[in-house]
């Protein structure tokens, strides 16, 4: 027999879109994954910068696994580099993709045909670039990673994030209101 003194409790629409408007733009975010690199090539007897470069790819696609078992290769989705006065741009390149190893960031594995080779840290090793300069002279250099100069979140990201939490806090609020309302009714 259905109870004569249960209250009719309405939708709680508003929190549940919250909640759902919350979801799909913290998965929004989770997906702009573009990660942007620079990168100096150091001559190793004079300590002095050769070259200089940036590199970007995004880290939620990963290419099949590398040699190691460890290691994560993603595509390069933009490249340039200038070595002694020469520019490489991404479409030179006959492959290149950045290597993560355990997770970390440990470089480039890319090549410019009979000119630059860029090699990835492996354990033991440094990350390195051969290369054939002027008048077919060989020659190596060091690389040194880091974060892009001034580089800055892609501008939708702030954004998304801005209104996942904003998403949230009504969330919490319409929770907050509604357990509230709940233990002031009598039953």
């Amino acid at each position: 027999m259905p109870d004569p003194n249960h209250r009719h409790r309405p939708a709680r629409n508003g929190r549940t879109a919250a909640t759902g408007l919350a979801l799909v733009l913290c998965v929004a975010v989770a997906q702009a994954t573009t990660v942007t690199v620079d990168f100096d090539a150091i001559d190793p007897a004079t300590g002095l910068v050769r070259g200089h470069g940036r590199l970007s790819y995004d880290d939620a696609v990963a290419l099949p696994a590398g040699p190691f078992a460890d290691e994560t290769h993603h595509a390069l989705t933009a490249f340039e580099f200038v070595f002694d006065g020469a520019d490489v741009a991404l479409p030179d390149l006959l492959w290149g993709e950045a290597v993560m190893a355990g997770g970390v960031f440990a470089g480039l594995d890319a090549g410019v045909a009979g000119r630059y080779s860029w090699l990835p840290a492996q354990p033991g090793v440094p990350a390195a670039m051969a290369y054939v300069g002027a008048g077919g002279a060989a020659g190596y250099a060091a690389l040194r990673f880091g974060p892009a100069a001034g580089e800055l979140p892609e501008p939708q990201v702030g954004a998304l994030v801005a209104l996942a939490l904003a998403a949230a806090a009504l969330a919490g609020r319409a929770s907050a209101r509604a357990s509230s309302s709940t233990a002031r009714s009598p039953m």
